[in-house]
């Protein structure tokens, strides 16, 4: 009996320091994530987000070996790598972007039903970075608009604690624009005129700290109707010589106006051979009259039925000049080579005027001439140095500072290439790889006109490694059309260098060299080779569908 309540009692012992494997029940579970915050962040700046595993009762769960996901209800927000929590918990930074109430989630990346959301986290816009400008895109030259400044942070929330003061520009010379101002909570809205046509576009920037600044998408002005018209003619005239004078259509703020009017002309001389009633559609017209008459006179347009639009030249002098020029030149001249050339004062009985004693001023046909500055002549002539650029017939006129009537051009100077001093390549773009195409090799010279002399030979090379050139060749005329493939993709050109003088030499425009795609003038639409390459589009025909 003893021995039996004995072996009683040590199993009773044994059974409560742990029958059964020494244990109490199984180990806790995670069954969700515990996310705290702050509950005030601001955007753009970090904060931290400790997340916690927990079990049915939240009680931590050391043992959780799980990773967590992060996800926001910001869009914008910068958030934790997927992460493995220690001993059940772990701490990490965040960047929330978003002004308002956001929160911040932890999901365990297998079991999803293991997460947890943060309390709401109220996010403050952060210190203003930027400007944004809202304008209309269109506006009518000298018609106010509103236009609203907004202060943005870095993240582009509304920055509400912007208290800077605002100034304003535009491209538009001629624009009224709103005094220096302050924002309301971080936007305001102002008034303003634009007056020149054209795309135009409007700038804020802070007066303390410029790099706050932001301009508005283009708007589109236009002219307005016309109230008035421009004649533009010369000061001066010769009695029975024709000469032009422009009539342009302006607005209020005289910029060229919306105008399709039939305009009739005047003239105080009333013996002026003057143009026929004439129509003006949006833009100038340009026009010849002849006065007839010695002395100061006018010419007026007038809309035909509108008499309240029209205007009026300024004076025109009619008289007959007492000098006239004699410019002599050479009748044949080398691009960039120089040459000399006599002006003469002669008065109108066709005799040098010893007693001329003006200033003549240069001009010519070929606007990359060279010429002499004002100059005055010696007893009525003078001789002065020139180079002409532009090959083709060209001429030099001289003129009188003062008196625009006393004048003359020079007879016909025929220009002509120089020695060739680099190619110009031009090449098509878009390619395709592996299909021929034609690009063309040009000889000029100094000026860029065509070095037709150009005997030498060339030889070609491409960035593209695998492309297929054509062998060394001349020129006809210093100009040739050749044949190449270009087989890598992406951004190649093809270069053309002289054989012997490597100083000639010229490199393509960008070539894009694309796979399967039409290329220009090629056919279009049937199947994947048929699409045409990035930049083309497939445009119908009468006879096929080609690439443009």
């Amino acid at each position: 009996m003893k021995a039996s309540l004995w072996l009683l009692l040590l199993c009773t012992s044994g059974c409560l320091s742990g029958c059964g494997g020494g244990s109490s029940g199984p180990p806790p579970m995670a069954t969700h994530l515990s996310v705290s915050a702050a509950t005030e962040a601001t955007a753009g700046t970090p904060l931290e987000v400790a997340v916690t595993a927990l079990d049915a009762n939240n009680n931590p769960v050391g043992s959780y070996s799980g990773t967590v996901h992060f996800s926001s209800t910001d869009g914008q927000a910068v958030l934790p790598q997927n992460s493995t929590l220690t001993n059940g918990t772990g701490t990490f930074s965040a960047t929330l972007q978003t002004a308002g109430s956001q929160t911040v989630t932890a999901t365990d990346t297998v079991t999803v039903s293991i997460t947890g959301t943060s309390s709401p986290i109220d996010v403050g816009a952060g210190p203003a970075t930027h400007f944004s400008i809202s304008a209309p895109p269109t506006a009518q030259s000298g018609t106010t608009f509103d236009l609203t400044v907004t202060a943005l942070d870095a993240a582009n929330n509304v920055a509400k604690s912007y208290v800077g003061t605002v100034h304003f520009s535009s491209t538009d010379g001629q624009a009224v624009l709103p005094e220096n101002s302050t924002l309301t909570d971080g936007t305001g809205s102002f008034p303003a005129t634009l007056r020149t046509a054209g795309n135009q576009s409007i700038t804020a920037t802070d007066t303390v700290t410029t790099s706050i600044a932001g301009t508005s998408s283009s708007i589109n002005v236009s002219g307005g109707s016309a109230t008035h018209l421009s004649v533009s003619a010369p000061g001066a005239a010769q009695p029975g010589k024709p000469f032009n004078f422009t009539v342009t259509p302006l607005n209020a703020a005289n910029e060229v106006a919306s105008y399709a009017g039939t305009v009739h002309f005047t003239s105080t001389d009333a013996q002026a051979a003057l143009p026929a009633d004439a129509t003006l559609f949006n833009s100038a017209l340009t026009l010849s009259a002849t006065l007839e008459t010695r002395g100061s006179q006018t010419i007026t347009a007038t809309d035909t039925v509108t008499a309240s639009i029209t205007g009026t030249s300024s004076s025109i002098d009619v008289l007959i000049p007492q000098f006239y020029f004699s410019v002599a030149t050479p009748t044949a001249a080398q691009s960039g080579t120089v040459f000399k050339f006599t002006v003469t004062a002669l008065n109108t009985m066709n005799v040098v005027a010893n007693n001329y004693s003006g200033t003549v001023h240069f001009s010519s046909t070929d606007g990359q001439a060279v010429l002499p500055a004002n100059s005055t002549l010696t007893n009525g002539t003078g001789t002065f140095s020139a180079t002409l650029r532009t090959a083709g017939s060209q001429t030099i006129t001289a003129t009188d500072t003062a008196m625009a009537l006393i004048t003359g051009t020079s007879s016909s100077i025929d220009v002509s290439a120089g020695p060739p001093t680099h190619f110009s390549v031009t090449a098509p773009t878009p390619a395709r790889s592996g299909a021929a195409f034609s690009f063309i090799v040009t000889a000029r010279d100094a000026a860029n006109n065509l070095a037709d002399s150009y005997a030498g030979t060339v030889h070609f090379s491409s960035t593209d490694a695998k492309a297929t050139l054509p062998a060394n060749s001349t020129l006809t005329d210093g100009m040739g059309t050749f044949s190449t493939t270009l087989q890598t993709t992406g951004t190649q050109t093809i270069t053309a260098t002289d054989t012997i003088t490597a100083s000639i030499s010229g490199t393509s425009n960008a070539i894009e060299v694309f796979v399967n795609c039409a290329t220009k003038g090629e056919a279009c639409g049937r199947g994947p080779e048929g699409e045409c390459c990035p930049g083309l589009i497939c445009s119908a025909t009468s006879i096929r569908s080609i690439c443009e």
